[in-house]
This record gives C-alpha cells, sequence and structure tokens, in this order.
C-alpha cells in the first residue's frame, strides 16, 4: 500500500514537471515547438503505459478485495437471519401439537423463555469417533445440575453429563450415547433419534412401516422420558430405508455444533 501512494506521487510530480517543461518551450523557445513536443510525448507516453498496466490493475485489485470482503459480511449477515427463521419456524411447529389445550400452549411458551436460562461459554470440545462433548464454563457454584439441557436457537445441543465446581461436561446429541423419544413434524410418526459420533449424522429408529416419510421433514423431540423436553429439534430427514420391519431414517442436524462458542442451559 506503501508503495502504490509512492508511486502515485512520483508520476504525478514528473506529469507536472514535464507540463511546465511544455509551457516553458512555448514560451522562450517557438522554434523548437515541434521539436520538443515529440520529446516531452515520447517521456510522456511510458507514464502513461506504467498508469494503464500496473498501478490502475493494482487499484482494481484492490477494490476487488474490498468488494469480496462486504460480500462476505452480507452472507454472514444472511446466514445468521436464516438461523434465526428457523428458530422460530421450529417453535410454531411444535407448538401446533398442543393447539388443544390453552394451558399446555402456555407451559409450553414458557420452555421457550429465555429469562430462566443460563448462557455458558463453551471452552473445549472434543469431537471424535469416539465421543462427542464440549465443556462449559459454568459449574456447581453457577447452580448447573446434571441432566440440565443446552440449546441454541431452539435445537438441541446436550445435556449435563458431568459437573465440577468451575465447569461441566456436556454430551451432545451426537454422541452414540444420547437416546431421545422424538417424532416428525409433518406426519407426527414417533422413533428414538439416535446419535452416530457424527457432527453431521443421526438416526431415527423403529418407525412403523405404516407411516408416511417425507424427506426434508423436521425431526422433534416428544418429550417422553424423563430428561429432554418436547418440541426441541434434532435435525432434518436426509434419507431413509425400508427394512423388514421399520424404517431406518438418516438425520442432518440445523446447525453446525462444531461452530458453536456458546449455548443456552435450560432450568
Amino acid at each position: 500500500m506503501f508503495t502504490l501512494k509512492f508511486n502515485k506521487k512520483i508520476i504525478k510530480y514528473s506529469l507536472i514537471f514535464i507540463l511546465i517543461l511544455f509551457f516553458i518551450s512555448r514560451l522562450i523557445l517557438p522554434s523548437s515547438k515541434r521539436y520538443l513536443s515529440k520529446t516531452l510525448s515520447s517521456i510522456v507516453y511510458p507514464v502513461l503505459v506504467i498508469q494503464a498496466k500496473i498501478i490502475k490493475p493494482i487499484q482494481n485489485t484492490i477494490n476487488n478485495k474490498k468488494l469480496i470482503k462486504n460480500k462476505k459480511n452480507t452472507l454472514l449477515s444472511l446466514n445468521q437471519e436464516v438461523l434465526d427463521l428457523r428458530s422460530e419456524n421450529i417453535a410454531l411447529k411444535a407448538s401446533q401439537k398442543y393447539y388443544s389445550n390453552i394451558k399446555e400452549i402456555l407451559n409450553f411458551k414458557a420452555r421457550y423463555s429465555l429469562e430462566n436460562s443460563i448462557l455458558s461459554q463453551v471452552i473445549f470440545k472434543k469431537i471424535s469417533n469416539n465421543q462427542q462433548v464440549f465443556f462449559i464454563n459454568k459449574g456447581s457454584r453457577d447452580n448447573i445440575y446434571e441432566n440440565q439441557i443446552a440449546v441454541y436457537k431452539n435445537n438441541l445441543v446436550g445435556k449435563v453429563s458431568e459437573v465440577f465446581p468451575l465447569y461441566s461436561k456436556l454430551t451432545l446429541v451426537t454422541d452414540k450415547s444420547c437416546k431421545i423419544a422424538a417424532y416428525c413434524e409433518s406426519s407426527k410418526s414417533i422413533g428414538i433419534y439416535s446419535g452416530l459420533n457424527k457432527t453431521n449424522q443421526a438416526s431415527l429408529d423403529h418407525v412403523a412401516k405404516i407411516d408416511n416419510i417425507v424427506l426434508g421433514d423436521l425431526i422433534l423431540s416428544s418429550g417422553e422420558g424423563l430428561i429432554f423436553p418436547q418440541g426441541f429439534c434434532l435435525g432434518k430427514i436426509t434419507s431413509y430405508q425400508d427394512n423388514s420391519i421399520d424404517y431406518k431414517i438418516s438425520l442432518e442436524p440445523l446447525i453446525d455444533l462444531t461452530s458453536l462458542d456458546y449455548v443456552l442451559l435450560l432450568k
């Protein structure tokens, strides 16, 4: 950048100097106008070539880099908006199950309230084929307890599996040990969500063959059991196989767990 500015100054002052010589020659040495004009044109031409072939492309490159940076920032902003809209959509789809009872609807909406949640920072990630866990910066001194649920944008992230005074261990829903009662949002088919120790894939098992499976359908927690609450997203259907008795369904999470830096712990 410094070299570019320095070169611009040299060219600028050179052009001014050449122009001054040109006008002086016109006034003082009129007989040599044609000769001096040719000489000056020969001097100016290389300067113009340098301006066109070196400095201008460099300036265009700098402008293109700025444009690319602005587009990347715009894309990041749009991706965040998509996550926010998905979050709202998950809450609306899950709440439909409770339309028949206004009291249940109010209780359900309270589950999505952030007032009673605890924001926790992910301080270490252990993502492997054997284990999928986070370590977060909240522990027993922050009233964290085992089996407390962690969420992000209304997606289930995992549960607290071990608590220490200053930090806690969070087992992710993608861990192989994780089993969650779940259902398909469109068809209302029920099954068991299972982690596969893969951040981009999970499965929904024991889904009856008589049910209609829809690709892209959202999979939500059903709330059956003692740990995971109802209505949080676990992923979407990417493929399924027709076994002799039931379906074997593959899922893909809506969020990239490896990129999370913060989670919300629900009380």
